[in-house]
């Protein structure tokens, strides 16, 4: 009989998956919001509960899923037909980059440091945020880009037009804070980085993000104009 009752459980157990995956609708992993996330993890303690809690009844499981999967078609369709109401639940895609400088403002919003920007347009095989037209934040937690017109090679060689590689680009400043381990990477210092600084009129505290290549030199972002960047070169 216990071995009929498990069958029994595992049986409606993969039902409900089925059915929450239908609700769901035909998404990709990469698609996969943190709320469709949560559905499956409270799926998953049902399921665990059901199996290993002798107690619990059959009757207690099937009203358990229904309830469940009844709650997650509720949430679905009610955020597909209301705009607010799919804001509160799900979220909005932002604007982390806006014609190559990082919004601090959604930066902040979204807990999110320059290096893990940095990391997640690396995935993108962008090596820098200078080459960034602009990068939105998906409600997923992966970065669409767009790359500026000068960061397509494919495209300036098709017109002819004469350019030359990007090279690997470092962030040695973030929010006012020297990576003196980046720096010795690069077989930089601290001094070499402020006299360059003092150079353009900077001191660190002033500095938002800043990144250096070998080709391109230094990219700056201040406080205060944390909206905008340039690029100078500083070897």
């Amino acid at each position: 009989m216990e071995y009929i009752d498990t069958l029994l459980k595992l049986t409606i157990s993969l039902m409900a998956i089925i059915i929450v995956t239908r609700l769901l609708g035909k998404k990709e992993m990469s698609q996969v919001t943190p709320l469709d996330f949560v559905y499956t993890l409270i799926l998953g303690g049902i399921v665990d509960n059901a199996l290993y809690d002798t107690t619990t009844s059959l009757w207690e499981i099937l009203f358990a899923l229904a309830v469940w999967g009844v709650l997650i078609f509720i949430v679905e369709r009610t955020t597909q037909r209301f705009d607010n109401w799919r804001y509160l639940m799900k979220g909005e895609p932002s604007i982390i980059i806006s014609k190559g400088k990082l919004n601090a403002k959604e930066m902040k919003r979204n807990l999110l440091e320059a290096e893990q920007v940095r990391t997640l347009l690396r995935m993108q095989g962008v090596f820098s945020i200078a080459e960034v037209e602009y990068a939105v934040l998906e409600n997923n937690g992966s970065l669409s880009v767009l790359e500026k017109a000068g960061g397509q090679p494919v495209t300036r060689e098709d017109q002819g037009i004469d350019y030359h590689e990007s090279e690997m680009s470092y962030l040695l400043i973030e929010e006012a804070s020297i990576n003196n381990g980046t720096l010795k990477k690069i077989d930089k210092d601290e001094e070499w980085l402020r006299d360059g600084l003092k150079e353009e009129g900077y001191e660190v505290e002033d500095i938002y993000y800043l990144e250096w290549s070998e080709q391109d030199g230094f990219t700056i972002q201040t406080y205060n104009d944390s909206e905008s960047s340039r690029s100078t070169t500083y070897h």
